[in-house]
């Protein structure tokens, strides 16, 4: 999202890959944003410490090539003071590491910034506390995105471990994304108790337990071993931020911003 006033007064999320800002806040880790990490290796770049540590790992992982130098993270729940703005960083969840939302305030005015989220994911009580703590901050506008709205939604968390589980016992493989190693880390506990471990390739093993020293991976598992190819092209073990439109209409209720707007 970059920092940009309209003439309306109203801010705007700036989705062109070429007309960057003097300053971009990544809310959340997609391919376009990857794709602005990749073109723009000397703009300005604002995101939370998990994205930060995230992008670092899949590049040792070999994943991504590199990433720019001018990146700076910006704490949770405080506000900081970006050019105009006064920017307060909440913790989101999109299915991916590292998500934010975002309250901007200039001149009196607030304004809330929800691009990406998961109502029924891993943190379904983060995402609680992200309604409350928007509530709570009376919001003038609320920025938020009406694509994540579908009539038919992605899986939710409890319908992909219900899927991953019946999977378990006749599967000779599985692809993994590797945005989202919380996830995995949790599949990979339930594989072990239903008597299925994984048999991680061993970068990735170490890519994971980067996140989590002391997990204990199982050393033998009944899956081939997972490859690269699947690793960075697999969508099967993977969280989509969308929901139904009753689900995205509850959030707005709940936020009670004076005005929403949909982009």
């Amino acid at each position: 999202m970059n920092i940009q006033t309209y003439p309306t007064g109203v801010l705007l999320p700036d989705l062109g890959l070429d007309t960057l800002g003097q300053t971009t806040i990544l809310t959340h880790l997609s391919q376009s944003n990857l794709d602005l990490l990749t073109k723009y290796p000397d703009h300005d770049f604002y995101l939370s410490l998990d994205l930060f540590m995230l992008l670092q790992k899949l590049t040792r992982l070999g994943i991504l090539a590199t990433y720019p130098s001018n990146m700076k993270t910006l704490p949770l729940g405080y506000p900081t003071t970006i050019g105009p703005y006064t920017v307060t960083a909440l913790a989101s969840d999109n299915g991916y590491l590292g998500a934010i939302a975002l309250i901007l305030e200039k001149d009196s005015q607030k304004i809330g910034y929800l691009p990406s989220f998961l109502p029924q994911g891993i943190h379904k009580t983060r995402i609680k506390k992200l309604k409350k703590h928007l509530n709570a901050a009376q919001l003038d506008i609320l920025l938020i995105s009406q694509s994540m709205a579908t009539e038919q939604p992605a899986l939710n968390y409890k319908q992909l471990t219900k899927y991953f589980t019946t999977q378990l016992a006749t599967a000779s493989s599985f692809a993994a994304y590797p945005y989202s190693p919380e996830l995995l880390l949790r599949l990979d506990d339930l594989a072990q108790k239903q008597g299925h471990p994984l048999n991680w390739q061993p970068d990735f093993q170490a890519y994971l337990q980067a996140f989590d020293l002391y997990h204990d991976f199982s050393s033998v598992g009944q899956l081939e071993q997972v490859s690269q190819a699947d690793l960075t092209l697999g969508y099967d073990l993977n969280l989509t931020a969308t929901m139904t439109p009753a689900e995205l209409r509850e959030v707005v209720h709940v936020i009670a911003a004076q005005k929403t707007i949909y982009f």
